[in-house]
């Protein structure tokens, strides 16, 4: 089984280009990603794929291949966003400071050998827990709708910090932060995290639910891109100053930021992978560019870190035509 370990950056060209102004024909350019989204599927040859695009806030187009649009699909890795924004809101309502350490949240029995260690660090994969171990798990734990957050953290914290400071992106990081979402709001991650982020649309996968934090969450496309635009747009505590959150570099201009890769802009995005077969496994990548332009591509099957990059610059290309 494989989640998705390594980020999926965009190229600096692309990076550079998106400090440029967005173009003005906002059908040609719901269009364009739409092809491109089409062309992408046909060459991967992913069983089924659908598509939704928002622009200025509201969406403009949603699409299926071998699909219906509505389709819920498992996120994957696109769950850890929902994390980061429901960490954000718990700060805006006094509950934790992102510098605080693990130990003073989790105590310091339960926090290990990262008693010490801030919690932003979990946030940017920069905390030192390395390897992955939910990468070598028997992909049967994960089917349940109850995330096993103290379970995995509790295993990853017990182990010596390796390469901390350095981005290493690792799902044990976002399992430890579902654990702290838990233990400060006294509610399940699910509960806790729903209710603040209004996910309409968006609920706990009965497939892989048990990544809960890190990659459990399923919806549609459209949901997706919903929830990215209200939590990542310009008007959200998130979009509107992704200064002051916690930011590490992932490289190729990019920085790891509250469940997402961030680039100046602001553009957020993030691909996400669980593939164990072509019938059991699903992905996706998802982008929000300047708060303007949106868009949600969901997916069935397996595709390589290759594909999911070019995926990413097909409709980033798309975007600024």
């Amino acid at each position: 089984m494989r989640f998705r370990a390594r980020l999926t950056c965009l190229p600096a060209l692309l990076l550079a280009l998106l400090s440029l102004s967005l173009p003005a024909a906002a059908q040609s350019r719901s269009d364009g990603m739409i092809a491109a989204w089409a062309a992408w599927v046909k060459s991967t040859s992913v069983p089924s794929s659908t598509i939704a695009v928002a622009q200025n806030g509201k969406i403009v187009a949603t699409r299926g291949i071998n699909a219906e649009a509505s389709r819920p699909y498992d996120l994957a890795s696109l769950s850890k966003a929902v994390t980061g924004a429901c960490l954000a809101q718990l700060v805006r309502e006094d509950r934790l400071t992102l510098d605080a350490s693990l130990g003073l949240i989790l105590g310091p029995k339960e926090a290990g050998r990262h008693a010490r260690t801030p919690l932003s660090a979990f946030v940017t994969h920069s905390a030192g827990l390395w390897p992955d171990a939910t990468q070598k798990m028997n992909t049967k734990v994960f089917a349940t709708t109850t995330p096993h957050h103290a379970a995995i953290a509790l295993a990853a914290l017990a182990r010596s910090p390796k390469g901390a400071g350095k981005t290493r992106y690792s799902n044990e990081n976002y399992m430890v932060l579902g654990r702290v979402i838990e233990k400060v709001t006294g509610e399940s991650y699910a509960r806790a995290c729903s209710r603040r982020l209004g996910l309409r649309g968006l609920s706990i996968s009965p497939r892989w639910g048990g990544m809960g934090a890190a990659g459990g969450w399923r919806g549609s496309a459209e949901a997706y891109t919903r929830f990215m635009v209200r939590h990542f747009g310009p008007g959200s505590a998130i979009g509107g100053r992704p200064s002051a959150w916690p930011h590490n570099s992932a490289g190729k201009g990019a920085d790891y930021s509250m469940g997402m890769v961030y680039s100046p802009g602001p553009v957020f995005h993030h691909a996400g992978l669980v593939c164990s077969n072509r019938r059991t496994g699903a992905g996706g990548y998802g982008i929000i560019i300047k708060g303007k332009v949106a868009v949600t591509v969901l997916f069935t099957g397996c595709a390589s870190e290759r594909a999911l990059q070019e995926l990413g610059a097909a409709l980033t290309k798309a975007a600024l035509r």
